[in-house]
């Protein structure tokens, strides 16, 4: 299956995973070159590990554009979003703007692969990719406002104003890392928070709100 990678592509392509189609391996949907905003939901949509498999490997088949894996605590289904270079969406508003998995209610084409929209949808990780195989310590931490930690606070919301956490992946020195980041609500001191390798001891940094993260984020000398 193949279809154009631009920034800009605005027609979301959604495919299910035929029953009893085996492994990932083992099916006809090629991976290489989905179009950005492709959503795709494995034949039972309640396993983690099927959609693990998904997502590592349009990671792998192309680490230049980021990949996002969603989960509905109402139906225990998970879907997986082919994103663009920058980001994970699946739909434009009619001004234009870039919108995540929206919940029950909510009209988004992609859910024409769902047996019933009911429920709401959480990111529990996502792909940070890149032009290189060493990710700096910028391509390993979440993004702040109106960004990763605004979209994991908006997750904790949805889930009834309760902690959430977020991981992100990357590519580095051969293998794939992983950064850990979060939202606590009933924090003071520590209602966001960043758990990285720097770069090779793991390393917590807790923040009392998104300006002291932004600051710590510019200012703090890291590791190479």
């Amino acid at each position: 299956m193949q279809g154009d990678v631009g920034e800009d592509e605005d027609v979301t392509l959604v495919f299910r995973r035929p029953a009893g189609g085996g492994r990932p391996d083992q099916t006809v949907i090629e991976f290489a070159g989905l179009p950005n905003m492709t959503v795709m939901m494995d034949a039972d949509p309640t396993s983690r590990g099927a959609a693990n498999d998904n997502y590592f490997r349009l990671i792998r088949d192309d680490p230049t554009r980021e990949v996002g894996l969603f989960f509905n605590p109402v139906t225990k289904a998970h879907v997986v979003v082919q994103g663009s270079a920058r980001s994970v969406y699946v739909a434009r508003s009619v001004s234009g703007q870039k919108e995540s998995l929206m919940p029950s209610g909510y009209v988004q084409r992609w859910k024409e692969i769902l047996d019933r929209d009911v429920g709401y949808w959480v990111c529990e990780g996502h792909f940070h990719a890149g032009q290189t195989e060493t990710a700096g310590m910028a391509r390993r931490l979440p993004s702040g406002a109106r960004g990763d930690m605004s979209a994991v606070e908006a997750d904790a919301r949805a889930s009834g104003n309760v902690p959430r956490l977020q991981r992100i992946h990357y590519r580095h020195n051969g293998g794939i890392g992983y950064t850990d980041f979060g939202y606590d609500p009933r924090s003071a001191n520590a209602r966001y928070w960043v758990q990285v390798d720097n770069p090779q001891r793991r390393e917590r940094y807790e923040f009392a709100d998104l300006d002291e993260y932004l600051d710590w984020f510019i200012y703090t000398p890291f590791t190479p």
